[in-house]
């Protein structure tokens, strides 16, 4: 069956009505929601010193989940391993995958930002950037995580670089943002905009803060599949079929600070509508 997966950013900006308390109780209702329905894994990222209240603790978020689930897994993406002192790290890891019953997907990586760098009393020059990611993830863990094919591509190239087995080729996946409804998608749309273009320009402020040069995932790209996309239940239906037994749909239902009371009615139409239909 196409695997389904819940990703939640925590972010509540201030130009919604949404608290970041209701973000976050209904993000861990609904992590308790879709282990009940068979969803396979929620991703938490990491991110600092965003007005937004971009989630900074994935692994306090990863414990909390814990407790309200039983089968599904955790995967962060990314902590931003060298902000941590090593022994602490290794401790609150050890805690939060107790917490999930060793469903924790623990993912590090070395962040972009120097300011965080700055924030925290720690050498961006001494981070440690002295190869590719890829050759440092195939040299020395037991995995990689990426939205982009081609940095997908680039890690398969660094594992045969290192006589590792090879990975596989990219897990196909639907868009970032897949939202389900029997409403007018153009009114739908409307809607939802002004999220999105928060959720982009974010990502811009982002970019500007690391120099430039980063990939907005969030943006529309020439070339590029969208990132959002508003689909009715057959839609997504067909949707996961072409995926295939091996493809991820994403949701991302609390996207900057949707209503709660929208996203519910969303997930009610995708268990009523769509999860029924799924090929298993």
């Amino acid at each position: 069956m196409t695997a389904l997966v819940m990703n939640f950013d925590l972010r509540h900006p201030q130009e919604f009505k949404t608290t970041g308390t209701e973000i976050y109780a209904a993000a861990f209702d609904m992590c308790a929601w879709a282990d009940e329905r068979g969803f396979q894994r929620v991703g938490v990222p990491e991110h600092h010193q965003n007005e937004d209240g971009y989630v900074s603790n994935p692994l306090m978020i990863a414990a909390a989940i814990g407790a309200r689930t039983k089968t599904l897994k955790v995967r962060t993406g990314i902590v931003i391993a060298p902000l941590y002192d090593k022994l602490r790290l290794a401790e609150e890891v050890a805690v939060a995958d107790l917490c999930l019953g060793g469903r924790l997907e623990f993912s590090m990586g070395l962040g972009v930002l120097k300011l965080d760098y700055d924030m925290f009393g720690i050498d961006y020059g001494k981070r440690g950037m002295t190869e590719a990611a890829t050759d440092r993830a195939a040299r020395l863990a037991d995995g990689f995580h990426t939205l982009m094919p081609q940095t997908w591509e680039k890690y398969r190239q660094s594992c045969a670089k290192f006589s590792k087995p090879d990975p596989g080729l990219f897990v196909p996946r639907g868009p970032l943002f897949l939202w389900v409804t029997k409403h007018d998608k153009t009114q739908v749309r409307t809607k939802l905009q002004p999220h999105f273009d928060q959720q982009i320009e974010s990502y811009e402020i982002q970019n500007r803060n690391a120099g430039g040069g980063l990939i907005n995932p969030w943006a529309l790209v020439p070339g590029r599949s969208p990132p959002y996309n508003i689909v009715t239940p057959a839609e997504a239906i067909e949707l996961a079929r072409a995926l295939g037994p091996k493809g991820e749909l994403h949701f991302q239902p609390l996207l900057s600070a949707i209503e709660p009371t929208l996203a519910w009615e969303m997930l009610g139409l995708l268990e009523n509508e769509v999860l029924p239909h799924l090929p298993h």
